[in-house]
């Protein structure tokens, strides 16, 4: 009797030690998933502050050079609207952009939703586990 008990109490650490370990690794994954894509969601917010940067910063200097182009001929009034119909552009530009990055956030943040309730799933099905 005495054995068999030793034997049965060696097999369920065994099991529990098993099982602790998978739900370590799951849970150290999952923790070095969320770093990523909060690494990756920072990294995207840089590109997008500078690119916007970058653009009015060549758009400020072209309509500088159109306007000293335009006291030379005269061609304000074109120059003016060919600025307009750019500044409405890069404006339609950066609405879409910022559309397009509030999409791709929650489509990640539902992604994310979807990946824990998984993990939360496998753990409810490695506790329901039984072991003989």
């Amino acid at each position: 009797m005495y054995l068999a008990s030793k034997a049965y109490n060696n097999l369920r650490f065994s099991a529990v030690s098993i099982q602790s370990g998978i739900r370590g690794m799951a849970a150290c994954y999952e923790l070095w998933f969320r770093k990523q894509m909060r690494a990756v969601i920072v990294i995207q917010r840089a590109a997008i502050a500078t690119q916007c940067a970058w653009r009015g910063q060549v758009a400020r200097k072209e309509l500088w050079k159109l306007k000293m182009a335009a006291k030379e001929t005269g061609a304000l009034q074109a120059a003016k609207s060919k600025l307009e119909k750019e500044v409405e552009e890069l404006t339609w530009r950066l609405q879409l952009e910022k559309r397009m990055r509030a999409d791709l956030e929650e489509s990640k943040t539902q992604e994310m939703q979807n990946y824990v309730q998984h993990c939360k799933k496998c753990n409810l099905n490695s506790k329901n586990l039984k072991l003989y």
